[in-house]
């Protein structure tokens, strides 16, 4: 993969993690001024990540043969980590913490 390949693998893996703040933020606003140091800092350890799993892409997985389940795999991995650090790292200014109110939602249906 060249670099031009990797900025755009890069653009649309950011996507879910843009999506994830969106709808952390929409859900749980009461966040006070606690959101205005999270989602860059989210956005840093999201991008990290990021540069990790096309880094391991590109170098790990070049010789593999079943290049297409593993990549399946990695994206899936990936995906469920930006969940966790996105929910991890949102604010909750009030009341009980955002893992908290996500598994009382479950629980309720």
């Amino acid at each position: 993969m060249n670099k031009k390949q990797s900025l755009i693998v890069f653009i649309v893996s950011i996507i879910p993690t843009v999506i994830f703040i969106n709808l952390m933020i929409y859900y749980f606003p009461m966040t006070g001024l606690g959101r205005i140091l999270s989602v860059p800092m989210t956005l840093i350890i999201n991008s990290i990540i990021i540069m990790f799993f096309i880094y391991a892409m590109n170098f790990r997985l070049k010789n593999m043969k079943r290049k297409f389940s593993i990549n399946i795999l990695i994206w899936l991995i990936f995906i469920i980590i930006t969940l966790v650090v996105v929910i991890s790292m949102h604010p909750q200014e009030g009341g009980p913490s955002t893992w908290v109110m996500i598994i009382e939602r479950f629980k309720e249906k």
